[in-house]
């Protein structure tokens, strides 16, 4: 209602001297405005009743449809389902679940969530939101490796040359190859994953993306928008039955012994893992962390720490070399533009080199001079940090220098999942917390690029003969 009176108001404002020759047009502009936005309002007013009733009329028939299934009906999915889905589709941005159906088969060995995923971009002007209708399965006996099959974009293979993400290609199956972007934690188990029946699936049936890990397998409709309650029964079938092949391919796949050869998503040549790489392995960081203070610290382990002050750097060496064109512009402009100018940025240069420095050599003396402890999460909230991965605030309480601490860190969507499962199961988590700033810490996840490193450093710090 509000846009059409803002639309046809303005329109009747603006185009008065072509509607005054209508005999029903009033004599003044503000009039005509007024009429116009009289107009646009109950126009405005019908569509939108329109539109709510026929969202109220889905909505009820979702319910219905959950009731009828022997499900549960959830409006908004919580936080942890939401980054798994995330995670396990390769979705950026802000990313939530709503009108979600919920199936347990009897044998309570398989859950099943299908929902309305929304996708909103962050960072653009466009705002555009991705709307699709997805399928989440949790089996007990299941054990994929990680693995994300998208269909195949212009935009997305460019991001994955860039990041170095490997492209998995199936010579005696040109048709999925051409159609989809396979990408895995490790080709050969991935490649040995997908059998002859889900090669012919997907070559014929192009159009559903899938990601899979561990127990976890989500589906995402072909249709980029959100299904009706019938076609959401139908997606249901479709789903299962993709979900039934994956549990027939993953039947003789032994996931928990690497292969000898294993091809990692990033690769150690890719320009993005030059700068971000955390891939080091477990046995490294616990022979870091054991090392007495003070540590050598590698550049593998310290380089992504130090991505922040990198960009604080940059910008203020940018805004130094406003300085010198200040210093040009004392030959053709009046002191009073370009002295302001130049002190204006020489200042603000040397503050972001100064803020670089400093927070590059907190980090360091962290890495260097921490010492090492266990900690117990308190609580996972999401922060209110608008980016492409969500940020959730995790509260850890630990003892430092003799005294009970509690601290505060912000760990991205892809690590929350440990910091959940630890809070769940009440488990010990270990942290490295500079000395002389107790309450500045970092969590051993955040320096190892798997979970395993939990539970070796953990056994070693509560043995005292270790």
């Amino acid at each position: 209602m509000f846009a059409g009176g803002i639309i046809l108001g303005t329109s009747s404002l603006a185009f008065y001297d072509l509607l005054k020759d209508f005999d029903w047009c009033p004599e003044h502009r503000g009039q005509a405005s007024l009429l116009g936005a009289a107009i646009g309002g109950g126009l405005g007013c019908i569509v939108g009743i329109f539109v709510g009733w026929q969202r109220l009329r889905r909505y009820q028939d979702l319910k219905l449809l959950a009731a009828s299934e022997a499900g549960e009906f959830i409006d908004k999915a919580d936080d942890r389902l939401v980054e798994r889905v995330k995670n396990l589709l390769g979705k950026l941005g802000n990313v939530s679940l709503r009108s979600i159906m919920k199936l347990v088969t009897r044998d309570r060995r398989t859950s099943l969530w299908i929902g309305d995923l929304y996708v909103r971009d962050v960072g653009t002007e466009s705002r555009r939101v991705e709307r699709r209708t997805i399928a989440a399965f949790q089996h007990s006996d299941l054990s994929l490796p990680q693995f994300i099959l998208q269909r195949r974009r212009f935009l997305l293979s460019l991001f994955a040359s860039l990041a170095g993400l490997k492209d998995i290609r199936f010579v005696d199956c040109p048709g999925l190859s051409e159609s989809y972007h396979l990408s895995g934690s490790s080709e050969q188990l991935v490649t040995r994953l997908f059998d002859k029946s889900l090669l012919d699936h997907f070559s014929r049936q192009a159009g559903c993306e899938v990601g899979g890990d561990g127990d976890w397998l989500v589906i995402a409709a072909p249709q980029r928008k959100h299904l009706s309650a019938s076609s959401r029964k139908l997606f249901k079938s479709q789903a299962q039955q993709i979900f039934a092949m994956f549990v027939v391919a993953c039947r003789d796949l032994d996931t928990t012994v690497e292969p000898a050869e294993t091809a990692t998503d990033f690769s150690p040549e890719s320009p993005l893992d030059k700068l971000t790489s955390t891939m080091t392995p477990d046995s490294d960081i616990t022979q870091f962390l054991s090392q007495p203070v003070p540590r050598f610290v590698p550049p593998q382990i310290s380089r992504p720490h130090m991505i922040p002050a990198i960009m604080m750097a940059i910008f203020g060496a940018f805004t130094l070399f406003a300085t010198g064109i200040s210093v040009i512009a004392l030959f053709v402009a009046p002191l009073t533009v370009a002295v302001p100018l130049g002190a204006i940025s020489l200042t603000l240069g040397s503050l972001l080199l100064g803020a670089a420095w400093r927070f590059r050599h907190r980090k360091l003396r962290l890495l260097s001079h921490g010492e090492v402890t266990l900690g117990s999460i308190q609580s996972v909230t999401k922060a209110a940090v608008r980016s492409s991965t969500t940020r959730y605030r995790v509260q850890v309480r630990y003892e430092a220098m003799s005294s009970p601490t509690v601290g505060n860190i912000v760990l991205p969507g892809d690590l929350v999942e440990k910091a959940w499962k630890a809070q769940e199961q009440d488990l010990q988590v270990p942290l490295i917390f500079d000395p002389d700033d107790p309450q500045h810490f970092l969590l051993a996840w955040q320096l190892s690029s798997t979970a395993t490193l939990l539970a070796k450093f953990g056994r070693a710090r509560l043995d005292p003969n270790s």
